[in-house]
């Protein structure tokens, strides 16, 4: 329809209708007044196509504004439909109402099948109670909800959802929802993704943490470890420096027992018709050996003694010192001996026993003396256990056998324990004590390759436990034993710087039928074998001399004559060993003080046999 046209019959409608209107105003006027004229009606006619235009222009700003709003309406469908997220309106029973393309994309469902579908059907049925829950507070206070939950295409894949819910009322006042769906599969599996690293992390956290503590701990133990290793090295140090100490004044103090115990025998030789001369000088004889046997002892600090050891039994030993301490303890000390031992033979000396047994007594019988007890010694097998607490990290997995000295006496506190091997070290009173006695039983245990622990705690008592180790062999005889003196004839070259030691040596070997040189230099020695090497059958010497040791003496005077035995003494010697000695071609060490059956029994088996000792 043409506008014109439509125009024309808004216009005679509108006449129409005016003129109605005037009728009836015509109609209502009072009796007395007059139909309006023809210019009256002309006025009115004019008037009413005036308001004619004003509604035609209405009108068209009326199809303006519906053209508008019917473009808005069109974008806003646009957008609706092409939003980025998921856009849909879900009724009170939870129905899709509703739903835009990307709603219809994200759950690969044409809109038309969409529509009147329950929102359920499109979310897994473990996560659809979170959906319920949600939609029931919604309805229920009419805020804004929000929830996570799984959701599931037509085909059967699955995402995650973030879904936000508002409450809303639909053109016939009924409750609806409008909900917006997001997929968030990308950032859920990040965060899972992030979950599990940090899960990782915190399991790597852990293990390192277990990691340095346990670096930690063993720090700690390497450090305690080496404080008591330090304190070992301490210990042993002053140990050497006292044992260095001892040996410089050994040396000089051997030589002067030397002297003392050979002229003594030779004395005993000499009044076999003075019972009471000989007597005295047999007391000098035995003070000399046990001032050998006290030297000795002072030298096993720092293992430079070569002491003359052989397998020997403990049974016995421990029984003779049991003897000797009834008779030297108070009786308010009971004695128990205890011996379980299935072997008790041990490589060491007599002396070196009895000294292990009588200091560790002593000391155990003076941790007792006011208050009286008992004290046990017994000893038996035993096998290495690595962990008792050693003072020496040395020790050797082998069979030994423990001597054990054990007392009910007043006990010592840790910080004491950890001194009592030290020299000079003691908790009695000034005059009453050296602190000498338990470094001598260290020394000598060391020494014999065993070790000694100390268990003790203040008012109980204390236990010292000696571990030396076993020997297969029997026990032997006493080196020391007195047997039959055999001399000889031969040329004998004796070197020694002391002069009373020469004079010795001269007498005692010349009272054995021996020729003998006796000479105080070594140089000179030196000269007087190379002037004459075949005059002479053997040759004796000490080790510590001016200008020229005993081996430097013997190496020299075999380059000149490889078959002539040397016999080497020494009283004391940090650059002597049994293997240096074998080693310069010297067929026999001896160590001062010598004895004159020693020296005897030492000539005729080098010169006899010629087979090294």
């Amino acid at each position: 329809m043409k506008k014109d046209d439509k125009t024309s019959r808004q216009t005679a409608e509108l006449r129409r209708r005016a003129e109605e209107i005037a009728r009836r105003k015509v109609a209502q006027l009072p009796g007395n007044l007059e139909a309006p004229g023809p210019e009256e009606t002309q006025q009115m006619l004019h008037e009413l196509q005036v308001h004619q235009i004003e509604l035609e222009m209405q009108n068209e700003e009326l199809r303006r504004v519906q053209a508008e709003l019917e473009a808005s309406r069109v974008r806003y469908f646009d957008l609706y439909d092409r939003a980025p997220v998921s856009y849909c309106t879900l009724s009170e029973k939870g129905l899709i109402l509703e739903a835009n393309l990307t709603t219809v994309s994200l759950l690969g469902v044409p809109r038309g099948k969409l529509v009147r579908q329950p929102i359920t059907r499109f979310i897994l049925p473990e996560n659809q109670d979170i959906y319920y829950l949600q939609h029931r507070q919604l309805l229920k206070t009419g805020e804004a909800q929000t929830c996570e939950l799984r959701m599931a295409r037509k085909d059967g894949t699955q995402f995650w959802a973030h879904m936000d819910a508002t409450l809303v009322e639909d053109a016939d006042g009924l409750p609806v929802s409008r909900v917006v769906i997001s997929d968030i599969t990308e950032r859920k599996l990040a965060e899972e993704a992030l979950a599990r690293a940090h899960d990782d992390l915190e399991l790597r956290v852990h293990e390192r943490t277990a990691e340095l503590a346990q670096a930690c701990n063993q720090f700690r133990t390497e450090i305690v470890e080496r404080e008591q290793a330090e304190e070992h090295l301490r210990r042993v140090q002053k140990i050497e420096a006292l044992g260095t100490l001892a040996g410089g004044i050994a040396h000089d103090f051997n030589n002067l027992l030397a002297a003392i115990l050979g002229f003594t025998e030779m004395a005993i030789d000499d009044v076999p018709d003075r019972p009471s001369v000989e007597k005295n000088l047999n007391m000098v004889l035995k003070a000399a050996m046990r001032a050998r046997n006290l030297v000795k002892q002072i030298l096993s600090f720092n293992r430079k003694s070569a002491l003359a050891r052989s397998h020997v039994s403990l049974s016995p030993l421990v029984k003779e010192t049991v003897q000797l301490l009834r008779a030297s303890i108070p009786s308010t000390i009971e004695i128990q001996m205890v011996i379980g031992a299935s072997s008790d033979t041990v490589l060491a000396t007599a002396d070196e026993v009895h000294q292990i047994l009588m200091n560790l007594a002593t000391n155990a019988s003076i941790a007792m003396e006011e208050t009286g007890g008992i004290m046990e010694i017994s000893f038996g097998d035993a096998d290495f256990v690595p962990d008792l607490p050693m003072l020496a990290p040395d020790v050797v997995p082998r069979e030994y056998v423990e001597l054990v000295v054990k007392d009910t006496g007043t006990g010592m506190s840790p910080e004491v324990m950890e001194r009592i091997f030290d020299p000079f070290f003691t908790t009695r009173e000034v005059g009453k004590g050296t602190g000498m006695g338990l470094a001598v039983v260290y020394g000598i245990v060391r020494n014999l390759q065993g070790f000694i622990t100390v268990e003790s705690r203040p008012g109980i008592g204390s236990t010292f436990r000696v571990l030396l180790p076993k020997v297969k062999s029997e026990a032997i005889e006493d080196p020391f034993e007195t047997v039959q003196i055999v001399g000889g004839t031969e040329h004998i070259l004796f070197v020694d710087d002391e002069e009373l030691l020469v004079d010795w040596g001269r007498a005692a070997l010349e009272r054995l039928g021996y020729t003998v040189t006796v000479l105080t230099d070594p140089t000179e020695a030196l000269k007087t074998f190379s002037a004459d090497p075949s005059r002479f059958h053997l040759v004796i010497t000490d080790q510590t001399m001016p200008k020229l040791t005993g081996i430097g003496l013997a190496r020299k005077i075999l380059a000149l004559r490889p078959d002539i035995p040397v016999i080497l003494c020494t009283g004391h010697s940090v650059t002597v060993s049994p293997e240096k000695v074998k080693e310069a071609g010297i067929k026999k060490f001896l160590m001062k003080p010598v004895r004159r059956q020693e020296l005897a029994r030492g000539i005729r088996m080098v010169l006899d046999s010629g087979e090294e000792q």
